[in-house]
């Protein structure tokens, strides 16, 4: 379950961890999340298209253009509200899990928020994931976060973090060091993947 606050940020500095508050606008010093945390997300069912499903693919869409729009836009380091939630996404989906991954999106959402328009491409791409209704939706709609985070950090770095690679989905996303944990294939392929070189 998505608790929200600093400890999904592992070993990350103390002084990462200012930076990254300064780069939010507007904060109130609040955590990240709820005293009683993020519940979980509807269950993991598979159901014929219907209109949802429809409604989901156009959200995709939308967030694909909106990753290549924001593209252009000055990067930062991660700020700690947004990369919190990502990593707990990150770290259930290669649980083969959907709990609270809705709540963490919406977090996200809501922090990316604050970034203007250096942030908007992970704002829809956040949002796309939040509609996400089962395991295999909420691992496409990951994958266009993890692009739109991914080029919002492209010229100043992810700090303590780390980009990972998986051939086999042809996907990257961002993790804490250590094991390679693959949001993409979960326990089928847990290990599958290598972390890029830092710049």
């Amino acid at each position: 379950m998505w608790k929200g606050g600093d400890e999904h940020m592992g070993g990350r500095s103390q002084a990462a961890h200012s930076a990254a508050r300064q780069a939010r606008r507007g904060a109130t010093g609040s955590p990240l999340a709820p005293a009683g945390g993020y519940g979980g997300a509807a269950p993991i069912s598979k159901k014929p298209r219907s209109p949802e499903g429809k409604k989901m693919n156009r959200v995709l869409l939308l967030a694909g253009i909106g990753i290549v729009l924001g593209a252009g836009s000055a990067a930062a380091e991660l700020p700690a509200d947004v990369a919190a939630p990502y990593l707990h996404i990150q770290a259930t989906l290669a649980a083969d899990s959907t709990d609270g991954v809705t709540d963490a999106a919406k977090s996200i959402v809501a922090a990316a928020g604050d970034l203007g328009d250096a942030g908007a491409a992970i704002v829809v791409a956040a949002n796309a994931v939040s509609l996400a209704d089962d395991l295999v939706k909420s691992r496409a709609a990951f994958g266009l976060l993890s692009d739109a985070a991914i080029k919002f950090t492209n010229d100043a770095g992810l700090g303590e973090l780390k980009v990972a690679f998986c051939p086999m989905a042809r996907k990257s996303w961002i993790q804490e060091d250590g094991d390679i944990a693959n949001p993409y294939h979960g326990s089928e392929m847990l290990r599958c993947g290598s972390f890029r070189p830092s710049r």
